[in-house]
């Protein structure tokens, strides 16, 4: 594996992330920090309780048929684009960050 610092329990900080695409990764509760991504492609990466603090997006950044079950920080990946299941993962971390309720 690419030494990028997508692994399980990981701390990635302030790094720079433009055009490789990361597939298949196990990322389970990593922390992204203060890190900057512009056309990365995360496929199929299993990103379950990951947290995003202060990141930057920039164009063709999408996470496609990945897991984003409990994602923190949701709202700092304003501009990516999400195929897939995870996008109503993604949609769920949001929501809850921003106190919305869902009621039957």
């Amino acid at each position: 594996m690419p030494d990028d610092g997508f692994e399980d329990d990981a701390i990635v900080k302030g790094r720079r992330f433009s055009g490789p695409n990361l597939v298949s990764r196990s990322g389970e509760a990593v922390e992204v920090e203060q890190c900057a991504f512009e056309n990365v492609r995360f496929e199929k990466c299993d990103l379950t309780g990951a947290q995003f603090t202060n990141v930057v997006i920039q164009p063709g950044v999408s996470f496609d048929s990945c897991t984003l079950i409990d994602v923190g920080g949701a709202a700092h990946l304003k501009g990516t684009t999400v195929r897939g299941p995870g996008g109503m993962e993604l949609a769920l971390s949001l929501a809850r960050e921003t106190d919305i309720l869902f009621e039957p």
